[in-house]
């Protein structure tokens, strides 16, 4: 979903229906390191790319106890 516009942090958690605290969690574990300030295209789209790894791996997990 590239795009030309600046997107806020919220936009990419709410995307992905994810809560503020949960987005900053993650965010921190994976040792990224977001600006505060608005996201660029490359960096949305990069951002994107990691959550949905995450969610491919979470989904694959769920189904193990």
């Amino acid at each position: 979903m590239p795009d030309d516009k600046f997107l806020c942090k919220k936009q990419i958690f709410q995307e992905f229906g994810i809560s503020k605290s949960t987005f900053y969690r993650l965010v921190k574990s994976l040792g990224l390191h977001i600006e505060r300030r608005l996201l660029s295209p490359t960096e949305a789209e990069n951002l994107r790319k990691v959550l949905r790894g995450m969610d491919a791996q979470a989904k694959k997990g769920e189904g193990i106890n």
